[in-house]
């Protein structure tokens, strides 16, 4: 192209005048180097727009990329944004069915607490009673030598004994003595006022030797006597006594006094709920 133009100027020039052969040559020399140099410039510009395409092209290629990245990052952070929404309802979920338990276990607790309550109330009211028994016994017993005799609740029984010089002459099982019947009498009357109790009658004994019997069927006979004189004489019903003896084996002193041995020598009178009725009512309550 920059050739044709410069022929062409040359061309015009020899037409508009004449011009040596000499001068042609140094003008078509001078031509030559233009055009040279123009083609280099030419080259070189050529090489820089190729440079340049290739950057666009990779610039291109590398938004491309990035684009497709920033796609991929954005899909990832709406995945995990998804699964973060979907925890958060989740363990809102959660949260409120874990409320909804606890507060059922809170009111599962104020029922069980309320029941073990009367539960408690119930016992206490039975402690209670065999308290106030036991200050009527002892009321109605002062009468007698204090020393004769004693009440106490223990372990949610009322423990009557009655030592044998009150109850019984040296060696007798079968008779009451005058004293003794009337301090059965008294102990009588303040029970039958306590239908639901009931009466067990322990014998007890000194670990000395008897004649013609041994001192577990000694005591048993005499806990007989007197359960038999509560049922007969003052109208406890016979389902609520229970005769037994234990004989040496249960002593409250040393068998090695004589003071010791007489205070082995006794009848206790333990007084109780009936463990079934306990239970009855127990369960009652827990319904």
């Amino acid at each position: 192209m920059y050739k044709i133009i410069l022929i062409s100027g040359l061309c015009a020039a020899i037409t508009m005048g004449c011009v040596s052969k000499k001068n042609y040559l140094s003008a078509v020399a001078r031509y030559d180097q233009q055009l040279d140099s123009l083609q280099q410039i030419s080259a070189t510009q050529q090489g820089l727009i190729n440079t340049c395409q290739l950057d666009l092209a990779t610039t291109k290629g590398a938004n491309t990329a990035l684009l497709a990245t920033q796609d991929k990052l954005q899909d990832r952070l709406n995945a995990l944004q998804a699964q973060i929404d979907g925890l958060n309802k989740l363990a809102s979920t959660t949260e409120q069915d874990l409320s909804k338990q606890l507060q059922s276990k809170d009111e599962e607790i104020k029922v069980l607490q309320s029941k073990i309550e009367s539960v408690r109330t119930l016992m206490k009211q039975r402690e209670t009673e065999l308290q106030t028994a036991s200050q009527q016994l002892k009321d109605s017993l002062g009468s007698f030598p204090f020393n004769r005799f004693a009440v106490e609740v223990k372990s949610n029984q009322l423990i009557i004994t009655l030592q044998e010089g009150l109850l019984f002459a040296e060696g007798a099982t079968a008779r009451v003595e005058r004293d003794g019947q009337r301090a059965l009498s008294k102990i009588a009357a303040v029970l039958q006022a306590y239908p639901a109790v009931m009466i067990q009658v322990i014998g007890h004994t000194d670990n000395q030797p008897r004649r013609n019997t041994d001192n577990l069927d000694y005591s048993a006979l005499r806990a007989a006597t007197v359960a038999r004189l509560f049922i007969q004489d003052h109208n406890l019903g016979a389902n609520r006594i229970i005769a037994a003896a234990k004989g040496p084996f249960a002593p409250k002193a040393s068998n090695e006094t004589p003071e010791g041995r007489t205070e082995n020598r006794r009848i206790e009178i333990l007084v109780t709920y009936r463990d079934s009725d306990l239970i009855r009512d127990v369960q009652k309550q827990l319904q």
